[in-house]
């Protein structure tokens, strides 16, 4: 008596029958779509922050978390709260072993992984393809402004993740809720964007209440969930004084006005009208008969709420766009063709005593194209090289181990010598001082071996830095200014 065995099959044999494996054409645009937006960033510069991330992660990684100031000259021991320690570190950590290149592939990877998981939600909850990729195009247009080496992008993908895990908990789904509060003890040392998963959780309570009150059998479960998230929240060097620094931020908001991304959006600017179709699209889907479910609708209301107070918070609308507005849009198209196709379905059996096609009677309305995973992967590929390649052309070239040269502190503020920024100004900007010296100014002059003091925000037009009065700007005297409400601080680059 023989039995047959069965054969082991090789690798090649099982890459062989994963490349043969169909895949549907509205994944392949999709990758392509997130391929575009993940190449991106490395054609733009370096953000004007990253100088102080880099070199508070090396202090973290070589004295442990500050406590108190240590770099400036004028507040030098004042008690520092460096809330996004975790975020530091990990940058210049990936910067001194991998390069500037893998920083800014982890940033822009973890947009890509935001997006995908609202996309795959929001396919789940109904939305059609065609729509849904159209929203994450018109998403990606908005979150390209943003993309760059910075913490809050950590913000963005794990509010992302308390979405999608409480939606799916809302739709009886299962959920890892339980996930949610040790998220919050790593979120709260990355960025204090933690306190949005707060303000989900708070909109989740008051959308389980409403549903509540219309009768529905829900457990209220929430307030355990946010107790929680705040007990392991205070799992940071501060305690339970991390609570209460966010709202400095809504405290100084005169000061924060002369920053860019702190400011309004504006209707006027032609970079944010993506943003504005998008507040528009979110309301015309809560305004349909197909309105999402109480905690979509909370959410995209709080999103549009933040987005309206600062620039910088225009990612959120964006990160929730094809989850709120795709699954009631497309029920309002769907219900619309069905309509029309009705009315021609009469008519043919009238004329010609026949129905339609079978594929014209999927009940989502759509066909869904498949092509082999090999000519799939083959053509993304292509997009990341060609991108990569048109990059690689520019006259800086693709930044793996540093920064493009125009993004350094000595090239990066234009020169304004109608508004110079003194030592102890008001004003919550940025500056660059150039010493021909190397000596730091005196505190109580601005001109004492001071070449050039420039007043910017964070986000102005990086130009290149010219000398004036006469001085010889020293790449190594190169001095960052950052001003407070109560003095200036000058920031030392090495």
């Amino acid at each position: 008596m023989t039995t047959d065995l069965a054969q082991p099959v090789s690798i090649t044999q099982r890459v062989s029958r994963l490349l043969r494996c169909p895949v549907r054409a509205e994944w392949l645009w999709l990758a392509v779509v997130l391929s575009i937006l993940g190449i991106l960033p490395f054609s733009s510069d370096s953000d004007p922050d990253l100088w102080w991330h880099l070199r508070t992660g090396e202090l973290v990684a070589h004295s442990g978390i500050p406590r108190h100031d240590i770099f400036s000259w004028t507040a030098h021991g004042r008690p520092w709260v460096a809330h996004e320690w975790l975020s530091e570190l990990l940058i210049y950590e990936v910067r001194h072993w991998l390069g500037y290149g893998a920083d800014v592939a982890l940033f822009s990877g973890a947009t890509v992984a935001a997006l995908a998981l609202v996309y795959a939600l929001a396919r789940r909850r109904g939305a059609g393809a065609g729509l849904l990729l159209a929203l994450v195009i018109l998403a990606s247009i908005t979150l390209a402004l943003f993309i760059t080496v910075r913490p809050q992008i950590f913000t963005w993908l794990f509010f992302v993740v308390f979405v999608v895990v409480i939606e799916r908990s809302e739709a009886e789904e299962a959920a890892p809720v339980w996930l949610l509060p040790p998220l919050m003890a790593v979120w709260v040392n990355l960025h204090l964007g933690f306190a949005y998963g707060l303000m989900t959780v708070v909109l989740w309570s008051l959308a389980r209440g409403i549903r509540r009150l219309r009768g529905e059998a829900v457990d209220l479960r929430t307030p355990l969930i946010f107790t929680a998230l705040c007990f392991l929240a205070m799992l940071n060097p501060w305690g339970p004084a991390i609570f209460v620094y966010p709202l400095r931020y809504v405290q100084d908001r005169q000061s924060l006005s002369v920053a860019t991304e702190w400011s309004r959006p504006s209707p006027m600017a032609p970079a944010l009208w993506p943003y504005f179709a998008s507040v528009g699209l979110v309301l015309l889907a809560m305004a349909s008969r197909h309105r999402p479910r109480p905690f979509l609708v909370l959410l995209g209301l709080a999103t549009i709420a933040v987005s309206l107070e600062a620039v910088r918070n225009i990612a959120f609308l964006a990160l929730v766009l094809p989850l709120v507005a795709g699954p009631p849009l497309s029920a309002w198209w769907r219900s619309w063709r069905l309509g029309g196709n009705r009315g021609r379905r009469r008519r043919g059996r009238n004329s010609r005593g026949r129905g339609d096609p079978p594929e014209a009677q999927r009940p989502d309305g759509e066909t869904h194209a498949q092509l082999p995973a090999a000519l799939a992967a083959a053509i993304v590929l292509g997009v990341l090289g060609l991108g990569l390649l048109a990059i690689a052309a520019s006259p800086d070239g693709i930044p793996l181990r540093a920064p493009r040269q125009r993004g350094f502190p000595s090239a990066a503020l234009p020169m304004s010598p109608n508004n110079y920024l003194t030592l102890g100004s008001t004003a919550n900007t940025c500056g660059v001082a150039t010493s021909s010296t190397g000596r730091a100014p005196s505190p109580s002059s601005s001109t004492g071996g001071v070449t050039s003091i420039a007043r910017v925000s964070s986000t102005t037009t990086q130009r290149s830095l010219a000398p004036t009065r006469g001085g010889r700007t020293s790449a190594t005297a190169i001095r960052l200014i950052r001003c407070s409400s109560t003095s200036g601080h000058v920031w030392p680059r090495n």
